[in-house]
Protein backbone atom coordinates (compact mmCIF):
# COMPACT_ATOMS: atom_id res chain seq x y z
CA UNK A 1 0.00 0.00 0.00
CA UNK A 2 1.29 3.18 -0.71
CA UNK A 3 2.72 5.68 1.76
CA UNK A 4 0.03 8.44 2.30
CA UNK A 5 1.18 11.83 0.88
CA UNK A 6 0.58 15.38 2.66
CA UNK A 7 -0.48 18.26 0.11
CA UNK A 8 -0.55 21.53 1.63
CA UNK A 9 -3.55 23.17 1.41
CA UNK A 10 -2.14 25.65 -1.46
CA UNK A 11 -1.22 22.98 -3.60
CA UNK A 12 -4.61 21.82 -3.97
CA UNK A 13 -6.00 24.72 -4.49
CA UNK A 14 -3.45 25.86 -7.19
CA UNK A 15 -4.24 22.46 -9.01
CA UNK A 16 -8.01 23.25 -8.91
CA UNK A 17 -7.55 26.86 -10.21
CA UNK A 18 -5.36 25.11 -13.10
CA UNK A 19 -7.99 22.80 -14.14
CA UNK A 20 -10.48 25.62 -14.37
CA UNK A 21 -8.03 27.78 -15.84
CA UNK A 22 -6.90 25.36 -18.89
CA UNK A 23 -10.34 24.36 -19.48
CA UNK A 24 -11.43 28.33 -19.64
CA UNK A 25 -8.45 28.97 -21.98
CA UNK A 26 -9.45 25.81 -24.12
CA UNK A 27 -13.01 26.73 -23.89
CA UNK A 28 -12.76 30.32 -24.98
CA UNK A 29 -10.57 29.47 -27.90
CA UNK A 30 -12.62 26.69 -29.70
CA UNK A 31 -15.71 28.97 -28.96
CA UNK A 32 -13.22 32.20 -30.90
CA UNK A 33 -12.78 29.34 -33.73
CA UNK A 34 -15.95 28.50 -34.29
CA UNK A 35 -17.52 31.66 -34.52
CA UNK A 36 -14.84 32.77 -36.95
CA UNK A 37 -15.74 29.53 -38.97
CA UNK A 38 -18.64 30.31 -39.40
CA UNK A 39 -18.46 34.31 -40.01
CA UNK A 40 -16.20 32.48 -42.88
CA UNK A 41 -18.68 30.34 -44.29
CA UNK A 42 -20.24 33.37 -46.70
CA UNK A 43 -16.52 35.00 -47.67
CA UNK A 44 -14.60 34.62 -50.59
CA UNK A 45 -11.24 34.68 -51.30
CA UNK A 46 -10.53 38.31 -52.39
CA UNK A 47 -13.18 39.66 -50.52
CA UNK A 48 -11.83 42.33 -47.86
CA UNK A 49 -13.73 40.90 -44.84
CA UNK A 50 -11.41 38.07 -44.82
CA UNK A 51 -8.41 39.95 -43.65
CA UNK A 52 -10.52 41.72 -40.77
CA UNK A 53 -12.35 38.37 -39.78
CA UNK A 54 -9.17 36.52 -39.18
CA UNK A 55 -7.40 39.68 -37.94
CA UNK A 56 -10.35 39.61 -34.95
CA UNK A 57 -9.66 35.80 -34.27
CA UNK A 58 -6.30 37.28 -33.93
CA UNK A 59 -6.73 39.65 -31.25
CA UNK A 60 -9.16 37.58 -29.63
CA UNK A 61 -5.94 35.44 -28.23
CA UNK A 62 -3.05 37.34 -28.23
CA UNK A 63 -1.02 34.67 -26.96
CA UNK A 64 -1.66 32.85 -30.39
CA UNK A 65 1.11 32.56 -33.19
CA UNK A 66 -1.41 33.29 -36.02
CA UNK A 67 -4.48 32.29 -37.10
CA UNK A 68 -5.35 31.45 -41.03
CA UNK A 69 -8.04 29.73 -43.72
CA UNK A 70 -6.81 27.01 -45.56
CA UNK A 71 -8.97 25.95 -48.17
CA UNK A 72 -10.47 22.81 -49.21
CA UNK A 73 -7.31 22.50 -51.79
CA UNK A 74 -4.77 22.05 -48.40
CA UNK A 75 -3.71 26.12 -50.06
CA UNK A 76 -3.37 28.72 -47.19
CA UNK A 77 -5.77 31.39 -48.36
CA UNK A 78 -5.15 34.14 -45.49
CA UNK A 79 -3.31 34.62 -42.58
CA UNK A 80 -3.04 36.97 -39.29
CA UNK A 81 -0.23 37.72 -39.25
CA UNK A 82 0.22 37.99 -43.44
CA UNK A 83 2.25 34.51 -43.74
CA UNK A 84 2.60 33.09 -40.53
CA UNK A 85 1.44 29.96 -40.51
CA UNK A 86 2.36 29.19 -44.21
CA UNK A 87 5.20 26.70 -43.12
CA UNK A 88 2.93 25.29 -39.90
CA UNK A 89 0.58 24.08 -42.76
CA UNK A 90 2.78 22.26 -44.89
CA UNK A 91 3.38 19.72 -41.87
CA UNK A 92 1.30 16.47 -42.53
CA UNK A 93 -0.59 17.31 -39.14
CA UNK A 94 -2.31 19.75 -40.86
CA UNK A 95 -1.72 19.44 -44.97
CA UNK A 96 -3.86 16.02 -44.41
CA UNK A 97 -6.77 17.86 -42.76
CA UNK A 98 -9.82 17.29 -45.07
CA UNK A 99 -13.84 17.28 -45.09
CA UNK A 100 -13.66 13.79 -43.27
CA UNK A 101 -11.72 14.57 -40.41
CA UNK A 102 -14.91 16.55 -38.90
CA UNK A 103 -17.14 13.84 -39.29
CA UNK A 104 -17.22 13.31 -35.39
CA UNK A 105 -15.25 16.16 -34.09
CA UNK A 106 -16.37 20.07 -34.47
CA UNK A 107 -13.04 20.99 -33.27
CA UNK A 108 -9.73 19.38 -34.02
CA UNK A 109 -6.91 19.66 -31.50
CA UNK A 110 -3.78 19.12 -33.31
CA UNK A 111 -0.24 18.81 -31.67
CA UNK A 112 1.92 19.44 -30.53
CA UNK A 113 4.06 20.11 -33.84
CA UNK A 114 6.90 21.84 -34.13
CA UNK A 115 7.68 24.81 -36.18
CA UNK A 116 11.40 26.35 -36.92
CA UNK A 117 10.01 29.54 -36.69
CA UNK A 118 7.77 29.00 -33.57
CA UNK A 119 9.05 26.00 -31.87
CA UNK A 120 6.34 23.22 -30.60
CA UNK A 121 2.97 24.53 -30.95
CA UNK A 122 -0.72 23.24 -30.46
CA UNK A 123 -3.46 24.10 -33.47
CA UNK A 124 -6.98 24.12 -33.20
CA UNK A 125 -9.09 23.78 -36.22
CA UNK A 126 -12.80 24.58 -37.28
CA UNK A 127 -14.20 23.33 -40.52
CA UNK A 128 -15.85 26.46 -42.53
CA UNK A 129 -18.75 25.16 -44.95
CA UNK A 130 -20.87 27.02 -47.44
CA UNK A 131 -24.58 28.48 -47.26
CA UNK A 132 -24.81 24.46 -49.27
CA UNK A 133 -23.22 23.30 -46.48
CA UNK A 134 -20.10 22.20 -48.94
CA UNK A 135 -16.48 21.84 -47.05
CA UNK A 136 -14.66 24.77 -48.03
CA UNK A 137 -11.53 24.12 -45.71
CA UNK A 138 -10.88 25.18 -42.07
CA UNK A 139 -10.04 27.96 -40.37
CA UNK A 140 -6.32 27.62 -37.55
CA UNK A 141 -4.97 29.12 -34.86
CA UNK A 142 -1.65 28.33 -33.60
CA UNK A 143 0.01 29.09 -30.11
CA UNK A 144 2.07 27.74 -27.84
CA UNK A 145 1.53 25.24 -25.53
CA UNK A 146 2.21 27.18 -22.56
CA UNK A 147 -0.83 29.03 -22.79
CA UNK A 148 -3.22 27.00 -22.21
CA UNK A 149 -2.19 26.98 -18.39
CA UNK A 150 -3.60 30.16 -17.81
CA UNK A 151 -4.22 34.17 -18.72
CA UNK A 152 -1.29 35.21 -16.82
CA UNK A 153 1.06 32.66 -18.37
CA UNK A 154 3.95 32.97 -20.62
CA UNK A 155 6.38 31.01 -22.65
CA UNK A 156 9.29 30.32 -20.53
CA UNK A 157 7.42 30.95 -17.25
CA UNK A 158 8.63 28.02 -15.01
CA UNK A 159 5.82 27.75 -12.10
CA UNK A 160 2.22 28.41 -12.44
CA UNK A 161 1.28 32.07 -11.74
CA UNK A 162 3.21 33.63 -8.49
CA UNK A 163 3.56 30.11 -7.00
CA UNK A 164 7.07 27.80 -7.29
CA UNK A 165 4.78 24.75 -8.31
CA UNK A 166 5.69 23.35 -11.14
CA UNK A 167 2.99 22.66 -14.38
CA UNK A 168 3.23 20.25 -16.54
CA UNK A 169 0.38 19.08 -19.14
CA UNK A 170 0.91 15.40 -19.85
CA UNK A 171 -1.00 13.08 -22.09
CA UNK A 172 -2.29 9.39 -21.28
CA UNK A 173 0.52 8.09 -23.53
CA UNK A 174 3.42 10.06 -21.99
CA UNK A 175 3.57 12.66 -24.72
CA UNK A 176 4.79 16.13 -23.25
CA UNK A 177 2.46 18.79 -24.31
CA UNK A 178 3.84 21.51 -21.86
CA UNK A 179 6.72 21.49 -19.35
CA UNK A 180 8.34 23.66 -16.80
CA UNK A 181 11.64 23.55 -18.58
CA UNK A 182 9.74 23.66 -22.09
CA UNK A 183 12.52 21.86 -23.51
CA UNK A 184 10.51 18.49 -23.12
CA UNK A 185 7.40 19.20 -24.98
CA UNK A 186 6.84 16.47 -27.92
CA UNK A 187 8.92 14.51 -26.04
CA UNK A 188 7.52 11.30 -24.23
CA UNK A 189 8.12 11.35 -20.51
CA UNK A 190 8.44 7.17 -20.29
CA UNK A 191 11.18 7.25 -22.71
CA UNK A 192 13.39 9.56 -21.76
CA UNK A 193 15.19 8.94 -17.86
CA UNK A 194 16.47 13.24 -18.81
CA UNK A 195 12.34 13.97 -18.23
CA UNK A 196 12.16 11.58 -15.38
CA UNK A 197 15.07 12.81 -13.63
CA UNK A 198 15.42 10.48 -10.68
CA UNK A 199 11.71 9.53 -10.56
CA UNK A 200 11.15 6.20 -11.25
CA UNK A 201 8.82 4.96 -14.04
CA UNK A 202 6.44 3.45 -11.62
CA UNK A 203 5.31 6.47 -10.52
CA UNK A 204 4.90 8.37 -13.53
CA UNK A 205 2.55 5.10 -14.96
CA UNK A 206 1.07 5.85 -12.15
CA UNK A 207 0.25 9.33 -12.78
CA UNK A 208 -0.60 8.08 -16.06
CA UNK A 209 -2.92 5.18 -15.29
CA UNK A 210 -4.70 7.20 -12.66
CA UNK A 211 -7.60 10.12 -13.42
CA UNK A 212 -6.61 11.98 -10.15
CA UNK A 213 -4.26 11.66 -7.02
CA UNK A 214 -0.86 12.74 -4.70
CA UNK A 215 2.60 11.16 -5.14
CA UNK A 216 5.80 11.68 -3.67
CA UNK A 217 8.11 12.05 -6.56
CA UNK A 218 11.26 10.23 -5.27
CA UNK A 219 12.08 9.65 -1.27
CA UNK A 220 15.57 11.44 -1.42
CA UNK A 221 14.07 14.99 -2.61
CA UNK A 222 10.71 15.12 -1.24
CA UNK A 223 9.22 16.48 -4.03
CA UNK A 224 5.26 15.66 -4.15
CA UNK A 225 2.91 15.61 -7.40
CA UNK A 226 -0.99 16.67 -7.31
CA UNK A 227 -2.58 15.57 -10.80
CA UNK A 228 -6.12 16.08 -12.33
CA UNK A 229 -7.68 14.92 -15.64
CA UNK A 230 -8.85 17.43 -18.75
CA UNK A 231 -10.11 16.44 -22.13
CA UNK A 232 -9.77 18.55 -25.35
CA UNK A 233 -11.84 17.57 -27.76
CA UNK A 234 -11.66 13.43 -27.39
CA UNK A 235 -7.88 13.96 -26.13
CA UNK A 236 -7.38 13.23 -22.44
CA UNK A 237 -4.50 14.38 -20.41
CA UNK A 238 -3.32 15.28 -17.03
CA UNK A 239 -2.35 18.32 -15.46
CA UNK A 240 0.03 18.17 -12.67
CA UNK A 241 2.00 20.14 -10.88
CA UNK A 242 4.47 19.31 -8.80
CA UNK A 243 6.93 21.10 -6.04
CA UNK A 244 9.72 22.46 -7.18
CA UNK A 245 13.72 21.22 -7.16
CA UNK A 246 15.35 24.54 -5.71
CA UNK A 247 19.04 25.24 -7.21
CA UNK A 248 20.75 28.18 -8.76
CA UNK A 249 24.39 27.91 -10.00
CA UNK A 250 24.72 30.58 -12.48
CA UNK A 251 27.60 32.95 -11.27
CA UNK A 252 26.70 36.57 -11.12
CA UNK A 253 29.52 38.69 -12.27
CA UNK A 254 30.33 42.33 -12.65
CA UNK A 255 29.18 44.70 -15.85
CA UNK A 256 32.36 45.71 -16.97
CA UNK A 257 34.33 42.79 -17.20
CA UNK A 258 31.35 40.53 -19.62
CA UNK A 259 32.12 41.69 -22.78
CA UNK A 260 35.48 40.99 -23.93
CA UNK A 261 35.88 37.62 -21.71
CA UNK A 262 32.93 35.68 -23.57
CA UNK A 263 33.77 36.68 -26.44
CA UNK A 264 37.43 35.37 -26.04
CA UNK A 265 36.46 32.46 -24.38
CA UNK A 266 34.44 31.47 -27.65
CA UNK A 267 37.42 32.45 -29.87
CA UNK A 268 39.74 30.23 -27.66
CA UNK A 269 37.00 26.99 -27.53
CA UNK A 270 36.81 27.52 -31.43
CA UNK A 271 40.49 27.34 -31.92
CA UNK A 272 40.52 24.04 -29.68
CA UNK A 273 37.65 22.18 -31.17
CA UNK A 274 39.03 23.21 -34.98
CA UNK A 275 42.58 21.42 -33.47
CA UNK A 276 41.29 18.67 -31.47
CA UNK A 277 38.18 17.43 -33.27
CA UNK A 278 34.62 17.28 -31.54
CA UNK A 279 35.14 14.16 -29.01
CA UNK A 280 38.13 15.15 -27.20
CA UNK A 281 36.57 18.71 -27.44
CA UNK A 282 33.81 17.52 -25.98
CA UNK A 283 35.63 15.52 -23.06
CA UNK A 284 37.56 18.77 -22.33
CA UNK A 285 34.00 20.84 -21.41
CA UNK A 286 33.18 17.82 -19.45
CA UNK A 287 36.77 18.04 -17.30
CA UNK A 288 36.02 19.95 -13.93
CA UNK A 289 40.30 20.18 -13.92
CA UNK A 290 40.34 21.15 -17.91
CA UNK A 291 41.51 23.98 -19.61
CA UNK A 292 37.88 25.40 -19.83
CA UNK A 293 36.82 24.88 -16.17
CA UNK A 294 35.83 28.21 -15.18
CA UNK A 295 33.21 29.84 -12.09
CA UNK A 296 32.20 32.60 -14.01
CA UNK A 297 31.66 31.43 -17.61
CA UNK A 298 29.01 29.04 -18.88
CA UNK A 299 30.10 26.56 -21.86
CA UNK A 300 28.10 24.99 -24.45
CA UNK A 301 27.89 22.85 -27.68
CA UNK A 302 25.25 22.32 -30.27
CA UNK A 303 25.17 20.38 -33.30
CA UNK A 304 23.00 22.14 -36.33
CA UNK A 305 19.86 20.55 -35.85
CA UNK A 306 20.00 21.94 -32.11
CA UNK A 307 20.75 18.75 -30.44
CA UNK A 308 22.84 19.17 -27.06
CA UNK A 309 26.72 18.42 -27.49
CA UNK A 310 27.42 19.65 -24.08
CA UNK A 311 25.61 22.25 -21.67
CA UNK A 312 27.02 24.06 -19.22
CA UNK A 313 24.42 24.93 -17.54
CA UNK A 314 22.40 20.87 -17.36
CA UNK A 315 25.11 18.86 -18.33
CA UNK A 316 21.88 16.33 -18.12
CA UNK A 317 20.56 17.78 -21.42
CA UNK A 318 23.24 16.18 -23.60
CA UNK A 319 21.72 14.65 -26.18
CA UNK A 320 18.40 16.87 -26.35
CA UNK A 321 16.80 18.61 -29.19
CA UNK A 322 17.46 22.26 -27.38
CA UNK A 323 15.30 24.40 -30.16
CA UNK A 324 12.31 24.35 -28.27
CA UNK A 325 13.80 25.86 -24.76
CA UNK A 326 12.54 29.21 -23.65
CA UNK A 327 14.39 31.70 -21.40
CA UNK A 328 12.46 33.84 -18.72
CA UNK A 329 10.62 36.29 -21.61
CA UNK A 330 10.03 32.92 -23.66
CA UNK A 331 12.24 33.59 -26.70
CA UNK A 332 14.53 30.27 -27.76
CA UNK A 333 17.87 31.17 -27.46
CA UNK A 334 19.21 27.87 -28.83
CA UNK A 335 17.17 28.82 -32.01
CA UNK A 336 18.59 32.41 -32.25
CA UNK A 337 22.04 30.71 -31.34
CA UNK A 338 21.53 28.37 -34.31
CA UNK A 339 20.74 31.41 -36.56
CA UNK A 340 23.95 33.52 -35.58
CA UNK A 341 26.19 30.28 -36.40
CA UNK A 342 24.42 30.13 -39.89
CA UNK A 343 25.51 34.02 -40.06
CA UNK A 344 29.11 33.19 -38.98
CA UNK A 345 28.91 33.72 -35.60
CA UNK A 346 28.03 36.62 -33.00
CA UNK A 347 26.11 37.87 -29.71
CA UNK A 348 22.98 36.85 -28.82
CA UNK A 349 21.29 37.59 -25.01
CA UNK A 350 19.28 35.02 -23.30
CA UNK A 351 17.21 35.60 -19.68
CA UNK A 352 18.38 32.41 -17.95
CA UNK A 353 15.73 31.13 -15.40
CA UNK A 354 17.07 30.96 -11.66
CA UNK A 355 15.35 28.23 -9.82
CA UNK A 356 14.85 29.33 -6.24
CA UNK A 357 12.20 29.66 -4.00
CA UNK A 358 11.02 32.88 -5.57
CA UNK A 359 9.34 32.89 -8.58
CA UNK A 360 10.18 34.80 -11.99
CA UNK A 361 13.87 35.47 -11.19
CA UNK A 362 16.35 35.02 -14.07
CA UNK A 363 19.84 36.36 -14.82
CA UNK A 364 20.93 38.47 -17.90
CA UNK A 365 23.34 36.56 -19.89
CA UNK A 366 25.11 37.57 -22.99
CA UNK A 367 26.37 34.71 -25.24
CA UNK A 368 28.94 34.45 -28.28
CA UNK A 369 28.42 31.62 -30.97
CA UNK A 370 30.66 30.44 -33.52
CA UNK A 371 30.42 27.51 -35.73
CA UNK A 372 33.38 25.09 -35.47
CA UNK A 373 32.36 23.59 -39.06
CA UNK A 374 29.47 23.24 -41.08
CA UNK A 375 27.99 20.46 -38.49
CA UNK A 376 28.11 22.32 -34.80
CA UNK A 377 28.74 25.46 -33.41
CA UNK A 378 29.87 26.20 -29.73
CA UNK A 379 28.47 28.77 -27.31
CA UNK A 380 29.90 30.88 -24.22
CA UNK A 381 27.53 32.62 -21.85
CA UNK A 382 28.19 35.22 -19.06
CA UNK A 383 26.18 36.73 -17.00
CA UNK A 384 25.92 40.55 -17.53
CA UNK A 385 24.62 41.82 -14.29
CA UNK A 386 26.03 40.81 -10.76
CA UNK A 387 22.30 40.30 -9.80
CA UNK A 388 19.21 38.82 -10.70
CA UNK A 389 16.67 40.49 -12.07
CA UNK A 390 12.56 40.19 -11.99
CA UNK A 391 10.88 39.19 -15.43
CA UNK A 392 8.11 41.37 -15.83
CA UNK A 393 5.53 39.30 -18.49
CA UNK A 394 3.76 42.42 -18.92
CA UNK A 395 6.06 43.92 -20.79
CA UNK A 396 5.59 41.20 -23.61
CA UNK A 397 1.72 42.19 -23.79
CA UNK A 398 2.39 46.21 -24.45
CA UNK A 399 4.79 44.99 -27.06
CA UNK A 400 2.12 43.20 -28.39
CA UNK A 401 -0.88 44.79 -27.72
CA UNK A 402 0.73 48.58 -29.32
CA UNK A 403 1.53 46.06 -32.43
CA UNK A 404 -1.70 44.74 -32.61
CA UNK A 405 -3.63 48.01 -32.25
CA UNK A 406 -1.32 49.64 -35.02
CA UNK A 407 -2.02 46.50 -37.58
CA UNK A 408 -5.94 47.06 -36.78
CA UNK A 409 -5.35 50.61 -37.50
CA UNK A 410 -3.43 49.74 -40.66
CA UNK A 411 -6.46 47.86 -41.95
CA UNK A 412 -8.95 50.27 -41.12
CA UNK A 413 -7.39 53.35 -42.47
CA UNK A 414 -4.53 52.56 -44.75
CA UNK A 415 -1.06 52.48 -44.62
CA UNK A 416 -0.36 56.38 -45.27
CA UNK A 417 -2.99 57.45 -43.41
CA UNK A 418 -1.89 55.61 -40.11
CA UNK A 419 1.73 56.45 -40.41
CA UNK A 420 0.90 60.27 -40.30
CA UNK A 421 -1.74 59.32 -37.46
CA UNK A 422 1.00 57.35 -35.48
CA UNK A 423 3.76 60.04 -36.04
CA UNK A 424 1.42 63.17 -35.22
CA UNK A 425 2.64 64.17 -31.35
CA UNK A 426 -0.80 65.71 -30.47
CA UNK A 427 -2.22 61.81 -31.10
CA UNK A 428 -3.79 60.01 -28.76
CA UNK A 429 -3.86 56.62 -30.54
CA UNK A 430 -0.59 55.35 -28.67
CA UNK A 431 -0.88 58.04 -25.89
CA UNK A 432 0.61 54.11 -23.47
CA UNK A 433 3.20 53.19 -25.36
CA UNK A 434 4.46 55.45 -28.09
CA UNK A 435 7.62 53.18 -29.26
CA UNK A 436 6.50 52.24 -32.48
CA UNK A 437 8.41 51.63 -36.13
CA UNK A 438 8.49 50.01 -39.35
CA UNK A 439 10.65 48.95 -41.67
CA UNK A 440 10.72 47.10 -45.31
CA UNK A 441 12.37 43.70 -45.49
CA UNK A 442 16.13 45.90 -47.23
CA UNK A 443 16.03 47.72 -43.45
CA UNK A 444 14.84 50.83 -44.78
CA UNK A 445 12.93 52.69 -41.60
CA UNK A 446 9.66 53.58 -43.15
CA UNK A 447 8.13 54.89 -39.94
CA UNK A 448 9.40 55.57 -36.41
CA UNK A 449 7.28 57.10 -33.74
CA UNK A 450 9.95 58.23 -31.20
CA UNK A 451 13.04 58.70 -33.52
CA UNK A 452 10.98 60.40 -36.54
CA UNK A 453 14.99 61.67 -37.95
CA UNK A 454 15.37 57.74 -38.94
CA UNK A 455 12.67 57.74 -41.20
CA UNK A 456 14.51 56.81 -44.93
CA UNK A 457 17.38 55.85 -43.02
CA UNK A 458 19.15 52.21 -44.14
CA UNK A 459 19.12 49.89 -40.34
CA UNK A 460 19.51 46.45 -42.43
CA UNK A 461 23.39 46.60 -41.12
CA UNK A 462 23.35 48.42 -37.66
CA UNK A 463 24.51 46.74 -35.07
CA UNK A 464 24.46 46.99 -31.06
CA UNK A 465 27.26 47.23 -29.00
CA UNK A 466 28.71 44.04 -29.14
CA UNK A 467 28.14 44.00 -32.99
CA UNK A 468 25.17 41.86 -32.97
CA UNK A 469 23.29 42.51 -36.06
CA UNK A 470 19.71 42.70 -34.24
CA UNK A 471 18.17 44.79 -36.76
CA UNK A 472 18.50 42.31 -39.68
CA UNK A 473 17.28 39.63 -37.50
CA UNK A 474 14.15 41.63 -36.94
CA UNK A 475 13.50 42.31 -40.49
CA UNK A 476 14.16 38.41 -41.02
CA UNK A 477 11.86 37.57 -38.08
CA UNK A 478 8.99 39.92 -40.03
CA UNK A 479 9.52 38.02 -43.05
CA UNK A 480 9.20 34.46 -41.25
CA UNK A 481 6.04 35.47 -39.64
CA UNK A 482 6.78 37.55 -36.68
CA UNK A 483 7.51 37.45 -33.25
CA UNK A 484 10.18 38.42 -30.35
CA UNK A 485 13.21 39.26 -30.05
CA UNK A 486 16.00 41.21 -27.66
CA UNK A 487 17.76 44.74 -28.90
CA UNK A 488 20.68 45.77 -27.48
CA UNK A 489 20.67 50.17 -27.81
CA UNK A 490 23.48 52.30 -26.35
CA UNK A 491 22.26 55.97 -25.20
CA UNK A 492 25.21 57.78 -26.09
CA UNK A 493 23.91 60.50 -23.72
CA UNK A 494 23.50 58.42 -20.57
CA UNK A 495 26.51 56.44 -21.42
CA UNK A 496 24.23 53.30 -20.27
CA UNK A 497 22.93 50.62 -22.36
CA UNK A 498 19.62 49.01 -22.67
CA UNK A 499 18.27 45.66 -23.31
CA UNK A 500 14.85 45.81 -25.55
CA UNK A 501 11.86 43.52 -25.83
CA UNK A 502 10.79 43.50 -29.42
CA UNK A 503 7.84 42.39 -30.54
CA UNK A 504 7.61 42.29 -34.95
CA UNK A 505 4.77 41.39 -36.86
CA UNK A 506 4.30 41.29 -40.85
CA UNK A 507 2.22 44.05 -42.73
CA UNK A 508 2.70 43.33 -46.48
CA UNK A 509 5.03 41.46 -48.73
CA UNK A 510 7.96 43.75 -48.36
CA UNK A 511 7.48 45.28 -44.69
CA UNK A 512 6.66 44.60 -40.57
CA UNK A 513 5.66 46.53 -38.11
CA UNK A 514 7.15 46.29 -34.33
CA UNK A 515 7.48 47.71 -31.09
CA UNK A 516 10.27 47.94 -28.48
CA UNK A 517 10.28 48.14 -24.70
CA UNK A 518 13.46 48.39 -22.55
CA UNK A 519 14.13 45.13 -20.42
CA UNK A 520 17.47 46.30 -18.12
CA UNK A 521 19.41 49.75 -17.75
CA UNK A 522 23.45 48.64 -17.68
CA UNK A 523 25.77 51.31 -17.08
CA UNK A 524 28.80 51.34 -19.96
CA UNK A 525 31.36 53.11 -17.55
CA UNK A 526 34.45 51.05 -17.86
CA UNK A 527 33.51 48.96 -21.03
CA UNK A 528 35.94 48.70 -23.76
CA UNK A 529 35.10 48.97 -27.72
CA UNK A 530 34.39 45.14 -28.41
CA UNK A 531 35.28 45.80 -32.09
CA UNK A 532 38.60 47.42 -31.41
CA UNK A 533 39.89 43.63 -29.13
CA UNK A 534 38.23 40.93 -31.52
CA UNK A 535 41.16 38.43 -32.59
CA UNK A 536 41.11 37.15 -35.82
CA UNK A 537 39.66 33.01 -35.24
CA UNK A 538 37.84 32.66 -38.88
Amino acid sequence: MDEPVNVAPELNANLTDFHHSFLSQTTRIRTALLTTADALSGVEQGDPRLDVILRDLYLSVPASAGVCYVQDTGVVGRSAPLASLYSLVSRSELKDINADSFVNRSVLFVGPIYSPAYGEVVCFAAPIYDSANTYKGYACIALWPGELISDTSFPGSRSYNDTTYRPWIVFTDGLVLSSPSTTYVGDNVLDSATIRRGVSESVIRQILDEKEGAIRLSASSGRIAVWTTAEVDGREMRLILSTAELRSDIPLEPVNRYSTDVHNATANLYLYASEHGQEQTLAELANPQGIFASEKLRYFAYDFNGTSLYDGFNPQYAGENMLNFRDSYGLRPVATERFRAWQGGGYTYMYAPVQSGEPGLAVLCILYVLPVDDTWFVVVSQSILDHTVKIDPSKRNVVLSTVHNASSYILIHGKEAAFQEFMNPDSSLLADHRNLFAMNYNGTILMDVLNPEMVGADAFYFTDMHGASTMREIAMLGRAGGGYCYLGVTNSTTQESMICLVYVEPQGDDWCLGSSIMLETIPLDGWQQVEDLMPQVM
